[in-house]
């Protein structure tokens, strides 16, 4: 996963946040205005990049967890078809001891009848 610079009008702060930039400076028709909401994006953005920096700092063996969470997506994960094997899944390790059940559960999962019942045995 690596960084690539986006400008600061790509970026996406979220819809209260740009709603909120837009009505600033119809209040305040000023090129001052457009300066601080500019000011304000800027800032948010250098958060934003000392947030994702952490992040990869801090969990390096967590991030492969999370990139492959997407795996486990009913539209992946029931498919019969084209679905990953178990032993691609990164996260089994937090399977432990019960890690044979893991594996017999995952591979029971797109024979499920998800809309009745309990789907596995505790």
């Amino acid at each position: 996963m690596g960084w690539e610079y986006i400008y600061i009008h790509q970026v996406d702060f979220g819809v209260s946040f740009l709603t909120a930039c837009n009505k600033f400076p119809q209040q305040n028709n000023s090129v001052k205005a457009h300066l601080e909401i500019k000011n304000v994006k800027e800032m948010f953005m250098s958060m934003l990049e000392e947030v994702f920096s952490q992040v990869m700092c801090r969990l390096p063996l967590a991030r492969d967890t999370y990139e492959t969470l997407s795996k486990l997506s009913p539209v992946i994960s029931l498919n019969k078809i084209s679905r990953p094997m178990f032993s691609e899944l990164s996260f089994i390790y937090h399977a432990g001891n019960n890690i044979r059940k893991t594996e017999e559960q995952y591979r029971q999962m797109p024979f499920v009848d998800w809309k009745g019942g309990t789907p596995f045995d505790p």
